[in-house]
This record gives C-alpha cells, structure tokens and sequence, in this order.
C-alpha cells in the first residue's frame, strides 16, 4: 500500500507536460521503439531538466539490452547493457550485461566488468555467488578459494555453502559438499522481471524479484 502511495504522489507531482511526455515515452518502450524513447525524453529533459518522469534513460537502455539478448542479437545487446552501465551501475545492469557476455563465452570481459567493482566494494553484494562463478569459469580456483577462506564476510551464507561445497568436491569429501549444497536453501537473487518475452518499462517494474536465476546464484553443477 505504501509503495502505491508513492507511486500516486510521483504521478500527481508531474506537470500536466512531464504526464503527456512520460505516457508517451512509456508507451514507445513498451512498443520496443527504445531509440525512439530515448530521443524523446532527452529532448524533454533538455527543454525541462527539472521535470519528474517515471523512467530513466539507463532503464530504457536496459529494456532495450534485454530485448537484444532474449532475441539471440547479443552484440547489440552488450552495446545497449554498456551504455546501461555507464549512466546507472546497479545489480540489474551488472547482471545483464554480465549475462550477455557469458552468451557470447567471453568469460574473460565477465569477470573484467566485476573486478573493478568487487575491488573497490561497489560490486552488490547478492552478485558475491556469481563473481564467484566467474573465477572458476576463468580458471582462477587459488583465488576463489583465498577469497572463501579469508573474505568470508564479503559474501552471503548461502555463496559460502555453495563455494564451500565446491571446494569439498575438489578435497575428494562429497559428504562435505552435500553438506554444504543442501544448507543453501533458496536464496533471494534479484533479477529483471520479463512479461512475454518484452522487459517492463518502468522502473518499479524493471527493479523485481525473481529467486531462480541459476546463473546470478551459482549451482553445484556450474551450470
């Protein structure tokens, strides 16, 4: 109910100018005209920097990158997810980007894109598991294990079980691994909900939940 109060006030606060321009830039986002959109509300935030909208320019990106990926178009989806990240570098644009990457088996640009981030604790903290995912499938397994054993606190329980599971694989102890594997449980992974295939325009919609994204939270298979 709170958020739905929020929702209303943003909406009343809008001039009846920023209501007409929002309704048309949401509504050419949700036609997958994203150039369009994108040209639209730049053009209004330049005549009015001011004025309240209810959607960014990242996330048009965003749903535009998303489109490109779920269509198997990933080059254009890692151009739209870049300029994503540069205006608006959050879980939703590492995710994605990182994601199309992985598609494109560019392992190496993956883990360039969270290194930065990890390094200077920016990186949030629910991609832990999938940055940790990402040094094995870059064969670096010393630094994923020094990281489990002395940054402990940089990752939440449920990444531990699994690296720990991982890591009692290698040791040869499968009753360790299981151990771990089955007190993972189901972790809350944020994602980027999709409605029929066309992400959602707005941001309370693009910013959902979603708790089985194999890849965001690795599995014991590394699938």
């Amino acid at each position: 109910m709170a958020k739905g109060k929020g929702i209303r006030k943003q909406l009343s606060e809008m001039s009846a100018s920023s209501r007409a321009l929002d309704k048309q830039i949401n509504s050419l986002v949700a036609q997958g005209r994203y150039s369009q959109a994108i040209r639209k509300l730049q053009q209004g935030l330049k005549r009015d920097p001011d004025q309240t909208l209810s959607i960014a320019e990242w996330e048009i990106w965003l749903a535009q990158g998303q489109d490109e990926f779920n269509s198997g178009r990933y080059r254009q989806a890692e151009t739209s997810l870049a300029n994503a990240i540069a205006l608006e570098p959050n879980f939703a644009t590492y995710y994605w980007l990182a994601k199309c990457f992985l598609a494109q088996q560019k392992e190496a640009e993956a883990l360039e894109l969270f290194q930065p981030a990890f390094d200077d604790k920016s990186l949030p903290k629910d991609l832990g598991g999938c940055y940790l995912k990402l040094l094995l499938l870059n064969g670096q397994a010393d630094t994923f294990e020094t990281l489990v054993q002395k940054q402990s606190k940089r990752f939440y329980a449920p990444q531990l079980h699994w690296a720990r599971g991982v890591l009692a694989l290698k040791a040869n102890d499968p009753e360790a691994a299981l151990t771990h594997f089955e007190k993972m449980g189901r972790p809350p992974v944020k994602a980027i909900m999709s409605v029929r295939g066309r992400p959602m325009p707005t941001k309370r919609r693009v910013t959902g939940l979603r708790q089985n994204s194999s890849w965001a939270w690795p599995n014991p298979a590394l699938a």
